[in-house]
């Protein structure tokens, strides 16, 4: 249990060194202005996320659970429906902000802060890689085993500071720490699966990768309608209403095509024609 929580501790501790570290550096080279972007930028990342953690939050005991009892199906089954579920709820709450965000910031602030745009877009679009990296976790943390997960995750959050003073140094915009940051997270999503599939090698870590590797197809596809009509509608509620609704049509096409199996597929028209 010590070496539990301890490693977990360090983990923690290097994902908050690294935010409050980023605050540090952004204030010193650019000030509080930005500073206060990056403020405004959390408090909607906070307000977004914590949708997608809630159907994490559900899918942990389950998962847990059928690592203890080795059933393995089921457990990745959980993996992939968790990835599933909480990709697409992200993307429908994303999507629509990210792409129309000046005029969400207008109505809220009235004055759109300087960075704040660029900012939040580069941290929605990382959203998805955390809540990946999340649910990866789970799995990994159902072993007991957190030793490799800690070094190696908190290691890189750690190493992002020093590359984002690197690029502050070598006059990078402000917008770049983010853009680090989310590199950095797609490199830790990678290590994750490598260290779930090194403890646990029972499980399909293909499957894995593959429903992966159609969450990015299924963004991607949803990003084009949405910026489309970003770029040819003049600004206003209807237009934001439109994005909501397109980006909403668009997901749902798209994962029913693309994301679901076979079998999950018939099982979701069976459950409509149930309820017509």
């Amino acid at each position: 249990m010590l070496s539990f929580s301890g490693w977990d501790l360090y983990g923690n501790m290097c994902v908050t060194a690294r935010q409050q570290g980023t605050n540090i550096l952004l204030n010193i080279f650019f000030g509080p202005v930005v500073n206060a972007a990056s403020s405004i930028a959390g408090t909607v990342n906070g307000a977004t996320i914590g949708f997608a953690n809630n159907i994490i939050t559900a899918f942990r005991p389950q998962i847990i659970i059928n690592y203890a009892h080795q059933q393995w199906d089921t457990f990745v089954k959980l993996i992939l429906n968790a990835l599933q579920l909480s990709s697409f709820l992200l993307l429908a709450i994303s999507i629509p902000i990210l792409t129309d965000i000046h005029f969400i910031l207008q109505l809220w602030l009235g004055q759109i802060p300087l960075h704040a745009p660029i900012f939040i877009r580069i941290i929605l679009m990382s959203n998805i890689l955390g809540v990946m990296n999340s649910i990866i976790n789970i799995g990994i943390h159902a072993t007991g085993k957190v030793k490799y997960l800690s070094i190696v995750s908190g290691s890189f959050y750690l190493f992002t500071l020093p590359i984002i003073y690197i690029a502050f140094k070598y006059n990078m915009p402000a917008w770049s720490a983010y853009l680090i940051q989310g590199i950095i997270m797609f490199v830790i999503l990678v290590s994750n699966i490598l260290i779930l599939h090194k403890q646990i090698r029972a499980i399909n870590i293909q499957l894995i990768i593959k429903t992966i590797m159609k969450i990015f197809l299924v963004w991607s596809i949803a990003l084009i309608p949405a910026f489309f009509i970003y770029q040819n509608m003049q600004q206003s509620l209807w237009r934001f209403i439109f994005i909501c609704f397109i980006t909403f049509i668009t997901l749902c096409s798209a994962t029913f095509i693309i994301l679901l199996d076979k079998t999950q597929r018939i099982k979701l028209l069976q459950k409509i024609r149930l309820h017509q």
